[in-house]
C-alpha cells in the first residue's frame, strides 16, 4: 500500500455517510450521532488498517534475521532493508499515536467491539 494510502478508506467512509444522510434528508435530525458514528469507525478502520501493516513489517523484519542467519543475502543488503523498514515502522506508528479514538459508549453508540 502506497504511502498516504491509509487514510483514504476511513476519509471516503466519512464522505460516503454525509452524502446518503444529505440524499435521505435525515441528516439534520440526527442531531450529529451518525457523523460522529461515522467518524468513530472510520478511525477504528484506520487503527486497524494500521495495526496490520505494523504486523506485516514484523514478519518483514523476522524474515530478513533469518535469511541474515543463514547467510544466504548479503548482510549490507539486509542492513538497508531493516533501515527502511524501522524507518516506515516508526512512519506508521506516528501516524497511529495520532488516531483519536473516543471509543466510550454513550448514550447514542452502541457497545459492539
Amino acid at each position: 500500500m502506497g504511502e498516504g494510502c491509509v487514510g483514504v478508506t476511513c476519509i471516503g467512509l466519512i464522505q460516503l455517510h454525509s452524502q446518503i444522510a444529505d440524499v435521505g434528508g435525515n441528516h439534520s435530525r440526527c442531531s450529529g450521532r451518525c457523523c460522529a458514528n461515522a467518524r468513530d469507525e472510520a478511525q477504528r478502520l484506520l487503527k486497524k488498517q494500521l495495526d496490520d501493516q505494523l504486523t506485516a513489517l514484523d514478519n518483514q523484519e523476522e524474515n530478513l534475521l533469518d535469511l541474515a542467519a543463514d547467510g544466504t543475502v548479503a548482510s549490507g543488503k539486509i542492513k538497508g532493508r531493516l533501515f527502511k523498514l524501522q524507518r516506515e515502522r516508526e512512519r506508521l506508528t506516528t501516524q497511529r499515536d495520532a488516531v483519536t479514538l473516543d471509543l466510550t459508549p454513550g448514550p447514542a453508540t452502541s457497545t459492539r467491539s
